[in-house]
This record gives C-alpha cells, structure tokens and sequence, in this order.
C-alpha cells in the first residue's frame, strides 16, 4: 500500500507538471521535453554502458536536443525544413569523434550512441508536430498532445490496478512479470472510455480518430514497455534511475510514449491532420 501510495503521489506531480507545461505555452513545453529527453538518455546511456562499452554520452544527447529543438521551429514555422541537416550532419560527426577515442569497442559504442537517438530522441522529436498540427492550423494547439497523453495515462494506470488485482494471466512473464492480460484488456475498455470523453472535450479530432489513436496507445504502448523492460534484464537492473519514487527513472515512465506517439504520428499523418 505503502508503494502504491508512493507511485501515486509521484505520477500525480509528474503529470501536474506536464500539462502545465503544455498548456502554459509552447516555450514551457519545449523546456519540459528538452529535460525529459537529457534525462532519459542519460539514464540509457548509463544502461548500457559497461567497463569496455563506453558510448558518446555528451554528443548523443546534444544532437538529440538539437533535433529537438529544429524540429519545434520547423513545425512553428520559424525556420525551413532544411535546417534538419544540422543534426543529420551531427549524427554522421559522431562517427569521427569515435574514431579518436581510445576505445576498442567502435561499432558497440556508434551502434548504442545512435539507437539513443533513434530509440528516445526521434519519437519525442516528434511531438512539436502534434502540438502544431499543420493540416489544422499552424498556431500552437496542445490538445491532440495532452489528449494523447491522458489516454495513455489513464491506460497505463487502469492497467496497473486491474492486473494488481487481478492479473492472473501473465503477457510476457520472463520480460515483465507484472503485465498480464487481465490488465491489458482492462486497460484497453478504460482507454475506450477515456478517447471518448477525450473527444467531447477536444473535439480537434473525431470520435473514431481519438478511438484508433487509443487503441494505438494500447498495443503499441504496451510493446514499449517490454521493450524497455528487456533492455533493462539484459542490464540485469530493475529501474533505470530513481528521480521518480515508486516508478523509478524517467525512462521507466516515459517507455511507452517512446513506441507509441510514432505509429499516432503516422496515424494522424495518414488523416492529413498533420
């Protein structure tokens, strides 16, 4: 009870704090996810480091921030799209700067410096797109993102308590105990719930686009928190960080985000909202 309380009162500050900072303005928005993005990767990084295994922490994570960063402009229509070379060339310098470091693993550490990039800085570079939503309006709209964001809240907590209770029937015990299909599927009717009360309040989408785009969170999100959950037995760790009592670190809260705003990005794409 202890815990649950703990987690409770940890995820109601972390949300308190990411809707503020989406609503407040489009500045206090990019500030929250440049954090968020540093933070992750630097727990990832230091996940997968070893004694031999050393990846470019500093330019992984710099190059993730700029691509950021570019791509809130982009989307503000401050700058053109051209300048995503900035960090497509960066990517590309970081192959040079591990040819001069004195370390045996060269392949290893390009290959784990990149997947940071593509694994935590990509799908949350993606998000000014949603609170830009150029098929809509080119003025800053958060409501697709902070929809987005209480679906898979409401999911992944409706999850969690079902399948605390009772959750029988494990998804993938050797990877995540916890996750059963009791929960997943009790998850699942609250999300269906929750997009629908969603699309009465932001009606920016249509009831079916907030439907698709909960049953996306579901799978897609749930997938990600394998993901991340394998990542972390291979590590042979439990947390990725302990900023967040009762969740552990940033990158334990933001896994399912991770995997999933990708294929509603693409879904939104597809539906020309974007």
């Amino acid at each position: 009870m202890k815990k649950f309380a703990t987690r409770t009162v940890t995820g109601l500050i972390y949300v308190a704090i990411i809707i503020t900072s989406i609503c407040l303005h489009s500045l206090t928005f990019l500030s929250i996810f440049m954090i968020i993005m540093a933070l992750s990767m630097i727990e990832f990084y230091r996940l997968t480091s070893t004694d031999k295994i050393k990846p470019l922490r500093f330019t992984g994570i710099f190059t993730g921030i700029i691509l950021l960063v570019i791509t809130y402009l982009i989307a503000a229509g401050k700058v053109s799209s051209e300048m995503l070379l900035i960090p497509v060339l960066l990517t590309f310098v970081i192959f040079f700067i591990e040819l001069f470091r004195s370390h045996d693993e060269y392949l290893v550490n390009l290959a784990i410096t990149c997947l940071g990039l593509i694994y935590i800085a990509l799908p949350l570079s993606l998000l000014p797109l949603l609170v830009y939503p150029g098929g809509i309006s080119y003025e800053y709209n958060y409501e697709i993102l902070l929809g987005y964001f209480v679906i898979l809240w409401l999911y992944d907590t409706g999850a969690y308590i079902i399948g605390s209770f009772i959750g029988k029937h494990k998804i993938m015990e050797k990877i995540s105990p916890e996750k059963s299909w009791e929960g997943l599927f009790g998850g699942w009717i609250i999300s269906i719930v929750i997009a629908l009360l969603v699309a009465s309040i932001f009606p920016v989408l249509n009831r079916t686009d907030w439907l698709i785009i909960a049953t996306i969170i579901v799978i897609t999100g749930t997938l990600g928190d394998f993901v991340e959950s394998k990542f972390k037995r291979n590590a042979g760790i439990k947390d990725t960080g302990k900023l967040l009592p009762g969740h552990g670190g940033i990158l334990d809260r933001i896994d399912s985000v991770l995997l999933s705003v990708p294929f509603v990005f693409i879904f939104l794409l597809l539906r020309q909202y974007l």
